[in-house]
C-alpha cells in the first residue's frame, strides 16, 4: 500500500542537543512474497529523525539523531519469520531514502 506522509512535529528541546523539528516515518518489513512474486511489505515500527544541533556556535557540521520505537512481533509474524528462515529466504526492511521526502525511493536492507 501507499506509504503515509511523514509526520512533522515541532519539539523544542535544545538542552538535550535536539533540533526543533522531528520527522516520524514507518519502517516496513517483508516476511513473505506475494502471489505476484513481489515482497509483501507491512509496517514494523516507526523511526523518528531529528536534527542534532552543532556542538558549539562555531561548529560547521550538524548531524541527525534517529530513534526507533520499540515493538514486538506478534504470533503470526513470529510464525512467518520462522517460515522465512526455513525456506532460506531473506528478511528485509525498508525506509524512504530521504525521510524528509515521502516520495523518495525506498532503501532496502536484507539479511539471508
Amino acid at each position: 500500500g501507499a506509504a503515509a506522509a511523514p509526520q512533522v512535529r515541532g519539539d523544542r528541546n535544545t538542552a538535550s542537543g535536539f533540533g526543533d523539528v522531528g520527522v516520524t516515518v514507518d519502517l516496513e518489513h517483508a516476511l513473505a512474497d506475494g502471489t505476484d512474486g513481489g515482497r509483501v511489505w507491512k509496517r514494523r515500527t516507526t523511526v523518528t529523525v531529528r536534527d542534532a544541533l552543532p556542538t558549539s556556535p562555531t561548529a560547521m557540521t550538524r548531524g541527525i539523531i534517529a530513534s526507533v520505537a520499540p515493538t514486538r512481533l506478534d504470533g503470526a509474524d513470529v510464525a512467518s519469520l520462522r517460515a522465512l528462515v526455513a525456506q532460506d529466504n531473506a528478511y528485509s526492511i525498508r525506509l524512504p531514502s530521504n525521510v524528509f521526502d515521502p516520495s523518495s525511493p525506498k532503501v532496502v536492507a536484507s539479511v539471508p
